[in-house]
């Protein structure tokens, strides 16, 4: 079965939000080591991936009519 890429756009952002709040806490008690440079990485890919994805699922397809 198929996900919509709005269903997998929105999980991606929210995946990136987690992890921007787990380079918040990291930064917070450690400061800007690997492991805070890894999550906002991965924070940075998520957001992106989700943000392509919520763009392709709004797009109208051009030969859609029922």
């Amino acid at each position: 079965m198929t996900k919509s890429p709005i269903f997998i756009g929105l999980s991606y952002l929210l995946l990136g939000v987690g992890f921007i709040a787990l380079t918040f806490i990291n930064v917070n008690q450690n400061g800007w080591g690997f492991m805070s440079f890894l999550t906002a990485f991965i924070a940075a890919v998520d957001l992106y991936v989700g943000w392509l994805n919520l763009q392709r699922g709004f797009k109208k397809k051009p030969n859609q009519s029922d």
